[in-house]
């Protein structure tokens, strides 16, 4: 078995077929990889949805017993995972064809822990609304100071969905995602600082915007965020720390900005200054504005 891919589902009835429909749709042989989907206690009709999928595809399935949370519902796959190599995609996203065969050949032929990749965005009816830029973060990358980038910046680095890693090294970074609840950001810092970490520079996923995700939940991810400068980079300098902070709550103004709470927006713009000037946010932010 070469791959073990993982599908934490919650409350995603409306998107968890078209996620896993999208899996068994790999341009590899079905004998490659193998599918763990965990249900974390749905209150819809996910779990229906589910087991009637799985009479059509052979997959394993865990209904879990009590809400447990994202890296539960991981954890809990990983007892079941038997793959050299693993792959986790949320139940609102989808896996495009040749994410399993690209990534496999390159691990495979490349002496590598990890490979990352590119996303496009979609809304709910599946539509593509944006690709992920990350022409910065490969060329930091390719330039060996991935780790600084990414420290600094969590917003301008690849998705975990975009990932494939050695099932050996998912189960070492399992303390550190339950540490931490910005896990996609410190899994990806402690590869860059860790092991030898490839990209290819193809789109692998599509990645779902909708109210529901946490990308839209910017109150609540912030104190996730802020534990990473102040914990988790603790050992590292005082000025990598702090445009870290100041790169987390510039990035919060603009959220404000976008949601039209400009006061708020300002306040945060002005704290963010106070641990360094995010001039790579700022000229960012005006790109957008301008339409650039």
């Amino acid at each position: 078995m070469k791959v073990s891919v993982v599908v934490p589902s919650y409350n995603h009835s409306e998107f968890v077929c078209k996620t896993i429909e999208s899996i068994f749709l790999q341009d590899i042989a079905k004998e490659n990889f193998e599918l763990i989907v965990v249900d974390d206690c749905s209150s819809d009709d996910s779990v229906s949805k589910i087991i009637k999928l799985k009479e059509k595809y052979n997959f394993i399935f865990i209904e879990k017993e009590t809400n447990g949370g994202l890296n539960h519902s991981i954890d809990c796959a990983l007892k079941y995972c038997s793959g050299e190599y693993i792959s986790i995609i949320a139940s609102d996203d989808i896996m495009l064809p040749n994410k399993l065969r690209e990534q496999v050949e390159y691990l495979s032929d490349n002496d590598f822990d990890c490979v990352y990749s590119k996303g496009e965005i979609i809304n709910i009816k599946g539509d593509v609304i944006g690709q992920q830029n990350l022409c910065e973060f490969e060329a930091e990358l390719n330039a060996g100071t991935a780790y600084e980038f990414s420290a600094v910046d969590d917003t301008s680095g690849p998705l975990l969905q975009s990932a494939m890693l050695k099932l050996k090294i998912m189960r070492e970074v399992s303390s550190l995602r339950k540490k931490f609840k910005s896990d996609d950001w410190v899994v990806l810092l402690y590869l860059l600082k860790k092991c030898k970490v490839g990209f290819i520079d193809r789109t692998t996923f599509q990645y779902r915007v909708h109210e529901d995700n946490t990308h839209s939940k910017y109150w609540d991810t912030l104190p996730m965020r802020l534990e990473i400068p102040f914990i988790f980079l603790k050992e590292e300098s005082p000025k990598l720390r702090r445009k870290s902070i100041s790169n987390t709550l510039s990035s919060h103004a603009a959220a404000l900005f976008r949601d039209g709470k400009y006061v708020d927006a300002v306040r945060f713009f002005l704290a963010s200054v106070c641990f360094g000037v995010p001039t790579k946010k700022i000229f960012r932010f005006v790109l957008k504005r301008v339409g650039l």
